[in-house]
């Protein structure tokens, strides 16, 4: 998994991982194929397996997007998904997570009052 991946501060990063979560970068269609079945197949031999209709990609660029698969199973492409409590949208825009936090401030705030 080393030779693929995205730079960042001079460091070429893969995956993200955090217990049970995993988020893979590359930088193009061919990488990212690569990476899920390098990560299933590391799974495979461990007897774990990746679910495909839990696993979702996002492409990030203006190219058309390619699908992706894991095995025969096609990844479903998203515009955004959840990690770690945060939203990353495929435009790197931050106005939807950071909305989506001031909802749930508002809503415990709601709750508070109702004490």
């Amino acid at each position: 998994m080393e030779r693929y991946g995205i730079v960042v501060g001079g460091r070429k990063i893969s995956n993200l991982r955090y217990a049970d979560d995993t988020a893979i970068c590359a930088n193009n269609q061919t990488e990212a194929t690569t990476l899920m079945n390098e990560l299933n197949d590391a799974g495979e031999r461990k007897g774990l397996k990746l679910n495909a209709k839990k696993t979702k990609y996002m492409h990030i660029g203006k190219e058309q997007h390619a699908s992706i698969t894991i095995g025969n199973e096609e990844i479903e492409c998203v515009e955004h998904f959840k990690y770690l409590g945060s939203i990353k949208t495929d435009t790197a825009d931050c106005s939807i997570d950071v909305n989506t936090r001031i909802g749930m401030a508002k809503k415990r705030m709601i709750d508070l009052n109702n004490i």
